[in-house]
């Protein structure tokens, strides 16, 4: 047998370094294979829970829009909103240069949710006001500019 080793080159004491590396290295392997599992392995953190703050109450709205189409104004409201439903009546302003004209609109009127306008300058102001059996009053009103 130590023939052999001789024809090799090799003597017991050329193998120590070899096999101590190894060694080593198995160590670290199987020590970062282990790291690698147990971060696998972690559970999931709980997603954070954020408090919900209390917005103050803001009542709801009329939806006013208003808008030139064409040669004339479309004024238009959400006739499903609260507003509308639990309105009893309203009227309609529109400023239409030095005129100022006053629709009364009916509850028929306020659930159509819609009136057409020819205006006779391209400076609109519009403000709706609603009135509620008890006597409540919600108001909105739009400005529009129409370019010549």
């Amino acid at each position: 047998m130590d023939s052999r080793r001789a024809a090799w080159g090799l003597r017991p004491s050329s193998w120590t370094p070899l096999l101590i590396t190894t060694a080593a290295f198995s160590i670290v392997t199987a020590s970062l294979s282990l790291q690698w599992e147990r971060v696998q392995k972690a559970p999931v953190p709980a997603p954070t829970v954020v408090p919900q703050v209390e917005t103050p109450h803001v009542p709801p709205g009329i939806g006013l829009k208003v808008n030139f189409v064409k040669d004339r104004l479309e004024i238009r409201w959400d006739h499903h909103s609260a507003v509308i439903a639990q309105g009893d009546k309203g009227i309609l302003k529109i400023a239409d240069g030095e005129i100022e004209q006053v629709i009364p609109l009916e509850q028929l009127d306020l659930e159509d949710g819609y009136v057409s306008y020819t205006p006779l300058t391209n400076a609109i102001r519009v403000r709706i006001e609603i009135t509620h059996k008890d006597g409540g009053t919600f108001t909105e009103s739009a400005r529009v500019v129409s370019t010549p």
